[in-house]
């Protein structure tokens, strides 16, 4: 709450192996994806969505709140952002502020091991949605296999991922056999203008430019998502 990390919240980090990231603010590559369901709107109404590693929720929520898809599933593998995710819900449909029904959160831990028996709708899923998910290169495995795993055989997967040096690579690497992969970099016109705009002003002389230690210069590597886009 805040922003603040507890003692707690490192105890069930320790606990789970997921760290606490989700619990301590709103990633820019989760507001880039909330945007862009929202502009495709469309493509979910009807379908079954899942949110991996969704902190705050605030795509899954938002989706929730335009769309009347068949159902949205919000999931982390931090029970604090799990718990928090459901106070968030409850809110939203006390408020009568969403469109979709059956909207749900789950703790859920990526696995190798992972089966159908696990995640209710598992195997049924239309979209699986995830946003600066591959960081721990020690999950990707998991995180291929979790995909696979949740979705339909006509499902698509929507990572929006800073490249991070070669993490992207790396995960896109182990995802190709079992996926075909499709990497856009002007998946929205509105989000590329910004990229750009942002981009030119990083590499003008000036201050921020001559910063010796780089603080507050706009990188495409680590502040950047672009968008790759999974199916069978």
């Amino acid at each position: 709450v805040g922003g603040k990390v507890t003692i707690k919240d490192m105890e069930e980090a320790r606990k789970s192996g997921v760290d606490t990231t989700g619990t301590v603010c709103l990633w820019p590559a989760e507001e880039v994806m909330a945007h862009y369901l929202l502009e495709h709107a469309q493509d979910f109404e009807g379908k079954n969505v899942v949110e991996l590693g969704a902190g705050v929720g605030l795509a899954g929520l938002a989706l929730a709140a335009r769309v009347k898809a068949n159902c949205i599933l919000l999931t982390d593998g931090n029970a604090t952002c799990v718990s928090s995710l459901g106070v968030a819900v409850e809110h939203q449909r006390t408020a009568q502020a969403l469109l979709t029904d059956e909207v749900e959160t789950r703790e859920l831990v990526w696995s190798e091991s992972l089966s159908r028996l696990d995640v209710p709708r598992a195997g049924t899923f239309d979209y699986v949605v995830a946003a600066d998910c591959l960081f721990f290169r020690d999950f990707h495995g998991a995180l291929v296999h979790t995909l696979d795993t949740l979705l339909a055989g006509s499902g698509r997967a929507l990572i929006f991922q800073p490249p991070r040096g070669d993490t992207m690579r790396k995960f896109c690497d182990l995802a190709q056999d079992k996926f075909e992969i499709e990497r856009s970099d002007e998946y929205s016109p509105r989000v590329h203008a910004i990229h750009l705009s942002l981009l030119d002003a990083a590499q003008a002389p000036g201050p921020a430019a001559a910063s010796s230690d780089g603080a507050g210069a706009y990188d495409p590597d680590i502040h950047y998502p672009v968008l790759l886009v999974l199916k069978r």
